[in-house]
């Protein structure tokens, strides 16, 4: 449904280009679900084949796609296919409905025309089935024209545009470019506030996370502003395999709990955990003020976390989802 909440309405997204075949098979879920909307059989335009290739096809130089990223989750897409040297084929343009009214498709397509030219396309080109009238309305609106049909179509009513690029190099839409700087508390919470399984995910409740580096588009570590009201943790007991862990408390006076027992924490302290260290590690706020704090994290292939006093094991999958399990490897 349609997001209406604040907190959802700066909810901060960005648009980044998917990298195969890591973030295929969540992209290609995204693609599935938008069929599904369609409601329509696309075997006329080899769709089968496409999901089967889409690794390779959706591969420089023969394609891309972008993906519209809030937090963790793939909040919309578009795809950009080779149609002939001059020419590229719009694939895909899909805003998933929790997160419509962002005017996501704008910034998608916008990012795309950027894309294509950086790549030497002179034209795009793109099909819309009628269940499509309102991204039609805005290929209008940026520009593109109807024309002849580039291929034999047998469903009634699909509409034909193209965009010549040099015609348009100043489209009035909203700068898909990174931010040069923030105010971090005007940075949007997770829209999930844990990837935990019940009964854990409860457990965190009173923890709130703003991502902070991915608004600027960092990849290789993650920066979270978080909160713990009265009574909260950052997280349960834990140790990672691959990834270094940083914190710096900024307000408040958290303890920090590890294997050497219980520190007091304050204002200007910080502290590091190293990776493959099995040294279980978490903060928790005892006092009747909020704790806030930064933790910077990498994001190391390959990942696994060890949870002591909990019957949780954690492995980071490709597509960079964490998949959780029971100590004896049944999973959640």
């Amino acid at each position: 449904m349609k997001r209406t909440d604040p907190q959802a309405a700066g909810l901060s997204v960005r648009i980044c280009e998917a990298s195969l075949p890591a973030d295929g098979e969540r992209l290609m879920a995204v693609i599935h679900e938008y069929i599904a909307w369609l409601n329509m059989d696309l075997s006329y335009r080899g769709f089968a084949q496409e999901m089967e290739k889409f690794n390779a096809l959706f591969t420089l130089p023969s394609g891309l796609f972008l993906m519209a990223q809030a937090d963790q989750e793939i909040a919309g897409c578009v795809g950009l296919l080779r149609h002939s040297a001059s020419t590229a084929e719009v694939k895909r343009l899909y805003v998933r409905p929790a997160f419509r009214g962002l005017r996501l498709g704008e910034k998608l397509v916008a990012a795309l025309m950027v894309r294509a030219r950086q790549l030497g396309y002179e034209r795009l080109i793109l099909d819309a089935v009628p269940q499509t009238r309102v991204a039609q309305a805005l290929y209008r609106t940026i520009g593109f024209q109807e024309i002849e049909p580039y291929y034999a179509n047998p469903v009634p009513g699909t509409k034909f545009f193209a965009l010549q690029l040099h015609q348009h190099p100043g489209v009035a839409m909203p700068n898909p470019e990174f931010p040069i700087a923030i105010v971090a508390l005007d940075a949007a919470p997770r829209s999930k506030p844990s990837s935990y399984p019940e009964p854990f995910a409860s457990r965190m409740t009173g923890r709130e996370k703003r991502p902070l580096g991915d608004i600027f588009g960092l990849s290789n570590f993650g920066v979270n502003l978080t909160r713990l009201i009265p009574g909260a943790g950052s997280a349960l007991r834990h140790a990672h395999t691959k990834q270094d862990e940083f914190v710096y408390i900024l307000e408040g006076h958290p303890v920090l709990i590890t294997d050497q027992g219980e520190t007091p924490l304050s204002p200007g302290m910080c502290a590091g955990f190293k990776a493959g260290t099995g040294n279980g590690h978490k903060v928790v706020n005892r006092t009747n003020a909020d704790v806030l704090y930064l933790e910077v994290g990498d994001r190391t292939a390959g990942d696994t976390a060890t949870y002591p006093d909990d019957d949780l094991q954690a492995a980071l999958g490709d597509d960079r989802k964490w998949r959780y399990a029971h100590k004896d490897g049944t999973p959640y």
